[in-house]
């Protein structure tokens, strides 16, 4: 009987100690262009041809390849969280800045409320435009792009090195979040158009 009791005080306490133990979330791993995954690529700096302060555009790719969109960065539309857009003239442009400490800012080069054009984080990980005083810093991590050797895909990873992915429409990270991959474009003039599958 004792035997008994001592065991299932055991199992009782196991039980509450695995539910209770911290979870470590870890980027999802890429399979894209047969490449390693892509988290254990993280540096402590940005890689050296990342376009700094350079207008882009990012286009997302599913971990199949699939493209999904570009990135809208409009706070006009879904209030101010970041979304996908379909439409290549819907796209906007985006800056990556140096944040030091190898990470690096996302921001928006056509915010529609001045000063709110740092992307930030929502405490249930939708990525938004805010104040550069509540600004998200970023570790990159890329791979060529087996398809075409004028690109490369890159992962953005938090603080807590949880990738940078979608939820339905939108940019999110964290629980729920789904892989992509980012191709990073350089913001065509008024008389280019973007191709999703270039």
């Amino acid at each position: 009987m004792l035997k008994r009791l001592m065991l299932s005080i055991f199992v009782l306490l196991g039980i509450v100690y695995v539910a209770n133990s911290p979870t470590h979330a870890s980027a999802t791993t890429s399979g894209l262009s047969g490449s390693p995954a892509l988290t254990s690529r993280v540096k402590s700096t940005p890689p050296k041809d990342l376009p700094l302060n350079t207008p882009l555009v990012f286009m997302g790719f599913s971990e199949k390849e699939s493209f999904l969109g570009y990135l809208g960065l409009s706070v006009s539309l879904n209030w101010n969280y970041l979304h996908m857009e379909h439409d290549a003239d819907a796209a906007k442009e985006i800056y990556i800045e140096d944040a030091g400490n190898g990470r690096v800012y996302l921001r928006s080069g056509k915010a529609d409320w001045k000063g709110y054009d740092y992307v930030a984080i929502s405490s249930q990980g939708f990525l938004y435009l805010g104040l550069k005083d509540y600004a998200a810093t970023f570790a990159v991590s890329g791979v060529d792009d087996a398809k075409n050797s004028n690109y490369r895909f890159y992962e953005f990873f938090d603080k807590d090195f949880r990738g940078l992915g979608m939820y339905g429409d939108f940019a999110t990270i964290g629980k729920g979040t789904t892989f992509a991959a980012w191709k990073l474009v350089p913001m065509p003039n008024s008389t280019q158009k973007l191709n999703g599958q270039s």
